[in-house]
């Protein structure tokens, strides 16, 4: 008995050296530093203001691709619908929108601000963003924008 568990324990330290002991699990609820730098990703000016930018729905797709959308501050202090499109590592996926970031101003036709409150992709890759537009009287009126 005391031989088939040397033998056991034997073949288990086989298979953890074999199969790549060295790479590194984080614990549940420890940063992933994989992702990101040390496993945050933080992005800022997506609508050109030096303003505040904010993330408020997130989506992962089948491959791995991360979509976050809410808003970012421009130029003339209105808020934009921004969708913001990640790698699984955490890098802007340069091959969507511009350089991995759509931006959307003036949907109601207000001029003013545009913000996503939720986000989804389909099973055809089509993104749905919800959320709201000012229009020209100034009230908010509800949108949906769809993107391929």
């Amino acid at each position: 008995m005391k031989k088939w568990i040397l033998w056991l324990v034997v073949m288990c330290m086989m298979i953890i050296l074999t199969t790549g002991c060295s790479k590194y699990i984080p614990a549940k609820g420890e940063l992933d530093k994989s992702f990101g730098e040390g496993g945050i990703v933080v992005d800022h000016n997506a609508a050109g203001g030096k303003g505040n930018d904010e993330g408020n729905s997130i989506y992962v797709d089948k491959k791995g691709r991360i979509y976050v959308t809410d808003w970012s501050k421009n130029r003339n202090g209105d808020y934009d619908m921004v969708i913001w499109r990640y790698n699984s590592d955490g890098s802007l996926d340069k091959t969507f929108g511009n350089k991995g970031i759509v931006v959307d101003h003036n949907a109601a036709g207000g001029n003013s601000d545009d913000v996503g409150h939720s986000i989804y992709v389909d099973n055809k890759g089509r993104i749905y963003v919800t959320g709201y537009s000012v229009n020209k009287n100034g009230d908010s009126d509800m949108v949906i924008w769809r993107y391929k």
